[in-house]
């Protein structure tokens, strides 16, 4: 094609149709079908001779991913190219290969019947000093611990172990962890907290101890039952079918929530049920069936390590003496200066007095021994119990003693010592009750045994302490009905 041919050939704003050189640059394949991506292209001969076997130069450079379009001018249909070889890459490096450390390895510890701990650990891998090492550790913290863990880290022969993570049957953990010179250990004792329950029943034909044990108290606690109310209730002789018992226990639980330790007594009560009938014992003469309750709190220990009991409104528990020696009596006339309601005129009043229907039940205040037991004056039928050098309880206006009853002879606390009645200088029957202390009459309804240390009534800021363990208790006990 001469260049007069050429001006008349129309101008093409394909790229398919532009003109390098004497070659005519087109896509593969038809033109309706043409791809527009340079990469694709060829000239036409190299497309006659080899339709896909070789790109041309543009193609070439076009995989490079290379071609610059530098202008483009259009004058008289004619196209213009230029192509750019472009610069040289910077090689891509090549990925360097990092080399990770192994994960470390645990493995549990299953303990044979006849096989130690570093026998075990041992077994797993680790050498025997290091094994013995790091379950002396654990067995020093723990004793024989219920589960282990044991880890080791590095692989082949840089494999060792690296720790051990065991747990003991109360959930105390003991963790031993790999330092520069050896092993350190860490104990962490047992997640632990108090869970009150409440324990209520009613006794049965037997005894105290069975029907308690049967309705939850646990077996170890029955004693502290009795105990803090031994200075209220004879259980051996004063409880009987159909009483009620109350008991307000705290127990220790681990984290999975088992039993651990032993449990603490925070309440004690027992309610007698009114009869119509009363049962008395002929061989000592002691009531069985008095119609009496209690209900104490534990606050505290005494300096015996024992805890310390005390009624709801503080008062102690532990004394010497019962407060009231009488069955079902209520005081009519309380200690100090009164009118006299015979002799009509002021005179001290030396002890307390009971209201009671004749003929019912006294009993000794505690242990003695039987000091005087006949008429005295005014006193009528007077009975006189000595508990200790300097220390004896008094009874008026008797109707009569328990047969065989002497001077000299012994009684227990809560043992029947006579009856009511209305003997001497006296308005109706009663019981007149005096405490004697050095031979002088004290007030019965504030004397305690404050020879423990144990036995003052609570007041001031341990008072108000109390108060409020003791609406915590009744808290748990009513929100456990």
């Amino acid at each position: 094609m001469n260049e007069r041919d050429r001006s008349k050939t129309p101008a093409s704003y394909d790229p398919r149709r532009w003109v390098l050189g004497s070659e005519t640059v087109e896509a593969g394949g038809d033109a309706g079908s043409a791809s527009f991506d340079p990469t694709t292209w060829v000239s036409r001969e190299e497309a006659a001779r080899t339709p896909s076997a070789r790109p041309s130069r543009i193609g070439r450079v076009g995989r490079r991913g290379l071609i610059a379009l530098g202008g483009l001018a259009l004058a008289g249909g004619a196209g213009l190219v230029i192509l750019r070889r472009p610069r040289p890459s910077a090689p891509t490096p090549a990925p360097t290969s990092t080399r990770t450390a192994p994960p470390e390895e645990r493995r549990t510890v299953s303990l044979r019947d006849s096989e130690d701990l570093a026998m075990a650990i041992e077994r797993l891998g680790a050498s025997s000093a290091e094994a013995a090492e790091a379950a002396g550790l654990v067995e020093q913290a723990l004793g024989r611990p219920s589960s282990i863990v044991v880890s080791f880290s590095g692989a082949g022969a840089l494999r060792q172990l690296s720790g051990l993570d065991a747990t003991a049957v109360d959930g105390a953990t003991a963790h031993v962890r790999r330092v520069q010179d050896g092993f350190r250990l860490t104990r962490v004792d047992a997640p632990r907290g108090w869970a009150a329950r409440v324990v209520r029943g009613q006794m049965d034909e037997r005894d105290f101890f069975s029907s308690a044990v049967a309705r939850g108290l646990n077996d170890i606690l029955v004693p502290v039952f009795t105990k803090a109310l031994s200075y209220d209730l004879d259980f051996a002789r004063e409880v009987a079918p159909s009483d009620l018992f109350e008991a307000v226990i705290e127990e220790r639980r681990d984290s999975s929530g088992v039993v651990v330790g032993e449990p603490r007594l925070l309440y004690a009560g027992f309610h007698h049920v009114p009869r119509a009938f009363a049962r008395v014992s002929e061989a000592d003469g002691v009531r069985s069936d008095r119609a009496k309750s209690a209900e104490l709190y534990s606050w505290g220990q005494a300096s015996d390590g024992e805890p310390r009991w005390f009624d709801a409104n503080g008062g102690p528990a532990r004394r010497s003496l019962m407060r009231t020696p009488i069955e079902g009596g209520h005081i009519t006339s309380v200690f100090g200066l009164r009118l006299h309601p015979v002799l009509g005129f002021f005179r001290s009043h030396k002890g307390i007095d009971f209201g009671a229907p004749k003929n019912t039940p006294v009993f000794a205040a505690a242990d003695g021994q039987v000091e005087f037991a006949g008429p005295h004056g005014g006193h009528g039928n007077y009975l006189r119990v000595r508990h200790g050098p300097s220390l004896s309880t008094a009874y008026a206006h008797l109707d009569r003693f328990v047969e065989g009853l002497r001077p000299g002879d012994p009684v227990r606390q809560g043992q029947q010592i006579a009856w009511s009645g209305n003997s001497g200088i006296s308005t109706g029957p009663h019981l007149h009750y005096e405490v004697i202390v050095d031979g002088e009459q004290v007030d019965p309804l504030s004397y305690v045994d404050a020879g423990s240390g144990v036995g003052h009534k609570l007041t001031g800021d341990d008072l108000q302490r109390f108060l409020a363990e003791r609406r915590r208790i009744d808290k748990i006990r009513t929100t456990q009905l």
